[in-house]
Order: structure tokens, then C-alpha cells, then sequence
């Protein structure tokens, strides 16, 4: 016999409360984060997919217990869980992202593996609804293919974790950011875990892990997006640290260099010398054109990021690379070209400097 509930209230409160956030994160997307980040198309795919599974989930899990019959209630109910288990994938690729030089194949197909589970696992045994007064109520998918799906994210979220710390403990910078990030989804996901297992040995009732999964996934969002909102560019460039930035012309010739950290200001004239070196050598052993064009030089603990623009060269000098980072230099040195009009390969004029210390100036909380 089940115990009578008034769940009304719990499921408005708990909707109400993922809509407010899935539309706070638009509000931090158009304002906070640049047209450097909202622009390219991984990124603003992952963001974009997480903000509009964010609003979804709560509006298919009310038109579900909303809904005219049993059998349309399953419908929604399923789409909910399935948006719900396709945002958190979106989101743990997103951090792959910014904590790997390049997306991972493994990682995509052992995602959408994951997501055909978790449907293969909804269509042999659906969620089951019942009527309590004017409203429908589903349990929690608690099947051993359903739960197999759940370990999959759980097993993947571990990797991130591990990774994250990993790289936090080399550059052992920005670690109160990572634990703040690392926090939220821990907690999270430990009593996710901790309602599945209680429910799973009938401690509690299973129709209580809809509501859970609500409210703990509403305040892993809140507290994300508050830490986004306050050090975006350390989310970005979660396990790098830039130590300077350069613009030179085909010709060799720096238009301007900035270090952000003591061993950039000590270093960055040797590598100003080594990237006109690298560009006269690329120009005379390429056969084509070489614009538009990215260019990684790793040494043993430093890497050099270079960007080949119409008539600039952009070279990062950090510990690592990501997207977001390859995509901030495209649009420095983009925007520099765009401003500038036409640059001199042998000649730099001081507007030249001026130009491109200000367009470096935008952008200079991504890189300190």
C-alpha cells in the first residue's frame, strides 16, 4: 500500500525552481561568457543543448503528470528522463572539452552507447505511472539496463573528476575552483546515488526518485551557474595556465607580446625569436597559403599555440590547450586583422602595437 503524498506542491516547487535556472543560464550565456566562446560550434552546441535540456526536462515531467491518460503520461515521462540523461552527457562533454586538447572519440561513443542503453532499457520495461488525485506519478527506472546506463555516466563523471584533479595538482592554480565544481557534482551525484540504492532495497518509495533527481539536479545547476557567472574564464581554461601571448607579422616582426605569469615575462623574447624562426620556415616549406590554420608546438612541459590569420600570426605560450583556448586566439587575432585593415610584414607601426595590445586587452581575464 503506498503512503498518500500531496506531491503537487514538491513537483511545482522543484519544476519551477530547473525552469528559473535553465533560464538564468541564458541570461549568464548572452551576457558572460564572449562572442569568442558563444560563436564556435562545439562549445555553443554543448552550451546551447545543456540550457535547452535544462528547461525541457522540468516541462516534460509536468505535461507528463498533467497528461489526459496513462499512456501519454508514459510518453512524456520518457522523454524527460531520456532529455534529462542526454543533458548530463552533454555536460560531461563539455568538460572533456575544456580539460582535453581535443574532443574524444572513445568518449562520444561511449556516450551515445550510454544513451542507446538507457532507450533500449525504456522500451522493455517502461516507467510505471499512477494517479494520485488530479495528477500522474512515475517511479524510478531501477532495471538492471537502466542502471547499467546510470553507471556508464557515473563511471565517466569519475574520469572527469580524476582528470580535473590531475591537472589541477600539476598546475597547482585555480584549485579552489576546481573544488568548488568538483563539490557540487559530487554531492549531487553521491545522493542520487544514495536514493537509488535506498529505493532499490524498497527503503523508500521509488516515486520519490523523480522529485530527488529534481531538486538535486536544480541545485548542482544553481551553484554551477553562480560559479560560472563569477570566474567564467576559469571554467574555460580550467587546467591552463597562459604565460603570454604574441602577434607577429609573416615577416617575422612582433606587433606586440604581453607575459602573464613571472616565467612568461622572463621567456616570452626567446620564444618571440623561436616563433619568427618557425613562421619563415613554415612559409618557405609549406606549398600553400597557410591561413586560417592552427599549429600546436609541444616541448616537454610547455606548448606553444599558433594561429595563422590573413596577414598575422597569433602564438599563445601556456602549459596546455583546449577549444575555448584555440578559439579565443582565432578571435584576437581575427579581431586585430579586422581593425588594423593591412599590416606591413617588415614594418610595424606603433597604432599597429596599440590596436593589438587593446584587442589583447579584452580578452586579458581569460588569461590571468
Amino acid at each position: 500500500m503506498m503512503i498518500k503524498i500531496n506531491y503537487l506542491p514538491i513537483f511545482l516547487g522543484t519544476s519551477i525552481t530547473s525552469l528559473g535556472i535553465g533560464i538564468f543560464i541564458i541570461g549568464l550565456l548572452r551576457y558572460k561568457l564572449p562572442e569568442s566562446i558563444r560563436s564556435q560550434t562545439i562549445i555553443k552546441i554543448l552550451i546551447f543543448g545543456v540550457i535547452f535540456g535544462s528547461i525541457l526536462y522540468p516541462l516534460l515531467e509536468l505535461m507528463g503528470s498533467f497528461a489526459p491518460s496513462e499512456i501519454s503520461a508514459k510518453i512524456f515521462f520518457i522523454l524527460a528522463i531520456m532529455t534529462l540523461n542526454i543533458t548530463t552527457f552533454l555536460l560531461i562533454l563539455f568538460f572533456d572539452i575544456i580539460l582535453s586538447p581535443s574532443p574524444s572519440r572513445v568518449l562520444y561513443g561511449i556516450v551515445i552507447l550510454a544513451i542507446l542503453i538507457k532507450g533500449v532499457s525504456l522500451l522493455i520495461e517502461p516507467v510505471k505511472v499512477y494517479r494520485i488525485g488530479a495528477i500522474w506519478i512515475r517511479e524510478g527506472v531501477l532495471s538492471n539496463l537502466a542502471l547499467s546506463s546510470a553507471s556508464i555516466i557515473l563511471l565517466l563523471l569519475i574520469y572527469e573528476l580524476l582528470k580535473a584533479i590531475r591537472l589541477t595538482l600539476l598546475t597547482k592554480k585555480k584549485t579552489r575552483t576546481v573544488l568548488l565544481v568538483l563539490s557540487c557534482i559530487v554531492i549531487v551525484f553521491i545522493g542520487i546515488l544514495i536514493i537509488f540504492v535506498l529505493a532499490s532495497i524498497n527503503f523508500i518509495q521509488k516515486t520519490m526518485i523523480p522529485f530527488t533527481q529534481e531538486i538535486l539536479t536544480s541545485s548542482i545547476s544553481l551553484l554551477l551557474a553562480f560559479l560560472v557567472i563569477s570566474r567564467v574564464s576559469h571554467i574555460l581554461l580550467l587546467p591552463i595556465i597562459v604565460h603570454g601571448i604574441i602577434i607577429m607579422t609573416y615577416g617575422g616582426v612582433t606587433v606586440y607580446r604581453e607575459g602573464f605569469t613571472d616565467h612568461g615575462k622572463r621567456t616570452l623574447p626567446m620564444v618571440s625569436s623561436l616563433m619568427a624562426s618557425i613562421i619563415g620556415l613554415t612559409r618557405g616549406i609549406e606549398e600553400r597559403e597557410a591561413e586560417n590554420l592552427f599549429r600546436v608546438y609541444e616541448f616537454v612541459e610547455k606548448i606553444i599555440t599558433v594561429y595563422f590569420g590573413r596577414f598575422s600570426v597569433g602564438c599563445v605560450y601556456s602549459n596546455g590547450s583546449n577549444t575555448a583556448l584555440r578559439e579565443l586566439l582565432r578571435t584576437i587575432v581575427n579581431e586585430f586583422e579586422e581593425k588594423v585593415g593591412v599590416l606591413d610584414e617588415g614594418i610595424v607601426f606603433d597604432t599597429d602595437t596599440q590596436i593589438a595590445k587593446d584587442v589583447i586587452g579584452k580578452y586579458r581575464i581569460f588569461f590571468v
